[in-house]
């Protein structure tokens, strides 16, 4: 038990001492970046990373490092495909992939080392448990982060899918009062703040700096993942293709939008009585038959 402990602690001290050092090289970095574009920063360095939040000075380069070791190891279908998750989660708290792997490294050590210390501390078990207990540890903690990505895709495309009708009926009115479809994204923007004018004021940035309409719009639906929307940015792709007027594909695609809206509330309403049972059983049922039987009771121990 003492070995083990002293083990721990030694892990503990080693990580410790590699951040420490890892923010010395990180200083050297940055000195190197700027003595090569000539500039002369207006204060030390040391000032510099003291207006940094406390959470990024310390865990910022091990954070760093430890990304870097994890992309050694991660296949590149997989980096891309956290890119891509990142990207429909709308870049939570502006993460990269490599802040992304290093969180994730970050996790599985901090829950291995919390699964090792509670397996030392609360229980006796062999060896061989002790090991594939804190391998439980490492890759459950190493896909934590995963979980919780998937929450922020989830809530964000719900966010989309609920805002998109209204949306698009905006867009439709503008462009029927006589804007065009970049002036109508303008004042959808000045409206409303959510995810989808986010998107939306991304795609006509990415317009106004030369990028083709067609890629803007295939780069939208992919970025966010929602079949409505997708199915909007193909008609209007069509619509560009065939020369079709804006305002009738928006109007079309307003009504088809609420139509699916009103067909996914009268869904969940016939799915309410099903899961409104479960807490009937569970939660009421059990105080009636405490309310209806209760007096019974005594009675019946009378009796018996």
């Amino acid at each position: 038990m003492m070995l083990i402990l002293i083990l721990g602690i030694a892990a503990g001290g080693g990580l410790a001492l590699y951040g420490a050092i890892t923010v010395r090289q990180l200083e050297g970095t940055l000195l190197t970046r700027l003595q090569r574009f000539e500039l002369r920063p207006a204060s030390s360095l040391t000032e510099l990373e003291l207006q940094m939040p406390r959470s990024e000075r310390i865990l910022g380069p091990v954070r760093r490092s430890i990304a870097l070791r994890v992309r050694q190891f991660t296949p590149v279908g997989t980096v891309e495909k956290a890119q891509s998750k990142l990207a429909m989660a709308g870049n939570p708290n502006d993460l990269t992939v490599q802040d992304f792997l290093g969180i994730k490294g970050m996790a599985a050590i901090a829950l291995g080392i919390a699964v090792f210390l509670f397996m030392t501390f609360i229980f006796h078990v062999d060896f061989i448990k002790f090991v594939v207990l804190i391998g439980i540890g490492v890759v459950g903690g190493f896909f934590l982060p995963d979980l919780w990505l998937s929450r922020k895709i989830k809530s964000r495309q719900e966010e989309i899918q609920k805002f998109l009708p209204d949306a698009i009926d905006i867009l439709a009115i503008s462009v029927e009062a006589g804007q065009g479809f970049i002036g109508a994204l303008n004042t959808l923007s000045s409206r409303k703040h959510n995810a989808l004018t986010s998107e939306f004021d991304r795609f006509r940035n990415e317009v106004a700096a030369g990028k083709g309409r067609r890629d803007a719009f295939k780069d939208l639906a992919l970025r966010t993942g929602v079949e409505d929307l997708s199915n909007f940015v193909a008609a209007m792709i069509q619509a560009d293709q065939l020369g079709i007027g804006v305002a009738e594909v928006l109007r079309s695609q307003s009504e088809e939008l609420r139509i699916k809206r009103r067909q996914r509330a009268e869904e969940k309403a016939r799915k309410a009585p099903i899961k409104m049972l479960f807490p009937l059983i569970f939660l009421m049922f059990p105080a009636l038959f405490i309310v209806i039987l209760g007096p019974a009771v005594p009675r019946l121990m009378f009796f018996h």
